[in-house]
């Protein structure tokens, strides 16, 4: 059993982290009072009739506040943040601005990390290498609801989304590029594997360079479960440039730009692995890689 909000603001609460109870089974919502902002518990059914009859806030900037906060604490405390991320490089921006009903916030989290990866990686063989993330939030009745990074990794559950998720649900940008592609595989012995990568064009056309290797050109791999991916793994992209047209659109759909292969032969053994491509404008300057956990069953 909870205070109620005023006696929780008057302990100091952070009013981010002030809990609601339930009435007759019933959740009760934390909404602000229209004529001070201070917080208030009520059921859904009724905030809907205090809305109207303008008792509670209804502007989107006034409860972006309270989520934008929550959403910082809780990245900050996330395994995957915890682990390696870097606390400077931490921004959160709302991917819609309109307030729905019931509350319901949409927010995307950037961040870069130490080593590629996600959840708590002790124990691991790690790569020195610092990886950009976008994490997906949705905060329900200012309550974090779900949380998946880069379309691969659900940070709530501590696991990774099933292939069908994946790439479905942030529809994030990175950096001036887009390369969308699958996060997380499992393969057996003998099996091939076909995945598309996809980009959205930008206003200007862009001729790009693509490639399955480190920057330093040491591997043609990169893996974190081994030192090296074992032979008779074998990995492939069909094209090595890409000519992205120009578009005007404000859609920003993706299109299919190249085709990652990958080959198991029958006398691997299991493992996990991690499969680094790599977008670049030319051999000098800056590239940007996405990353494929494989895991050999």
């Amino acid at each position: 059993m909870h205070a109620t909000p005023s006696h929780q603001i008057a302990d100091q609460v952070p009013i981010e982290d002030i809990t609601c109870n339930t009435l007759n089974g019933q959740q009760l919502v934390m909404f602000l009072r229209a004529e001070n902002h201070n917080p208030v518990c009520v059921t859904l059914k009724s905030a809907d009739i205090l809305s109207q009859r303008g008792f509670l806030e209804t502007s989107f900037e006034a409860y972006f506040e309270i989520a934008d906060k929550k959403a910082k604490k809780f990245v900050l405390s996330s395994p995957t943040f915890r682990f390696d991320g870097i606390d400077k490089t931490l921004s959160v921006r709302a991917s819609t601005n309109e307030l729905t009903f019931p509350l319901t916030f949409f927010l995307l989290a950037d961040f870069d990390s130490r080593h590629p990866g996600y959840g708590n990686r002790t124990g691991q063989a790690l790569i020195n290498y610092n990886t950009h993330h976008t994490m997906g939030i949705e905060i329900r009745g200012l309550d974090i609801d779900e949380a998946f990074i880069d379309d691969a990794w659900d940070e709530k559950n501590q696991k990774f989304l099933d292939p069908t998720q994946q790439g479905n649900i942030l529809g994030y940008g990175f950096n001036s590029y887009d390369l969308n592609m699958i996060k997380h595989v499992i393969m057996k012995p003998g099996e091939t594997k076909a995945f598309s990568l996809s980009m959205v064009p930008r206003e200007k056309p862009g001729h790009l360079m693509i490639d399955v290797t480190t920057p330093n050109d040491e591997s043609d791999f990169i893996a974190t479960g081994k030192s090296k991916l074992p032979n008779g793994v074998s990995a492939s992209l069909d094209r090595k440039t890409i000519d992205l047209p120009a578009t005007k659109s404000e859609n920003y759909t993706h299109i299919d730009v190249a085709s990652l292969k990958i080959s198991i032969s029958q006398d691997v053994l299991p493992g996990n692995y991690t499969i680094s491509v790599v977008l670049f404008e030319n051999n000098n300057g800056p590239f940007y890689s996405r990353f494929l956990t494989m895991q050999i069953q």
